[in-house]
């Protein structure tokens, strides 16, 4: 520690302090379809074009690694971090609609 004096001591697990829990928003969205730039525009309430420009600048990982596509599909459970915005995660799938003549929609929680 440089030039710091450092000294320790061993708790044990009873005088070990609570940190509490991050406060969590839980935000639900529709989007046209369950890729990457869509569900990012979702969750940081940008256009999808801007999503993509995040992308492209290596600013986006999915579940901790680098996405390397604004087309790549997402999935229930995935984690996504975008640099200077936060972290986001794909909570829920509660339903889809799919017709011939229809876009399927997509409903989502983030956390």
């Amino acid at each position: 520690m440089g030039r710091t004096e450092v000294t320790t001591t061993l708790l044990s697990l009873d005088e070990v302090p609570e940190f509490p829990q991050a406060e969590r928003k839980t935000q639900t969205a529709t989007v046209s379809s369950l890729r990457l730039d869509a569900v990012l525009a979702a969750m940081l309430h940008c256009s999808r074009g801007q999503a993509c420009e995040w992308i492209a600048a290596g600013r986006v990982e999915i579940n901790h690694l680098p996405a390397e596509s604004a087309h790549a599909p997402v999935y229930e459970g995935d984690v996504f971090t975008v640099r200077g915005k936060g972290r986001f995660g794909l909570t829920a799938l509660p339903g889809k609609k799919a017709k011939k003549t229809d876009r399927s929609s997509s409903f989502f929680n983030i956390e």
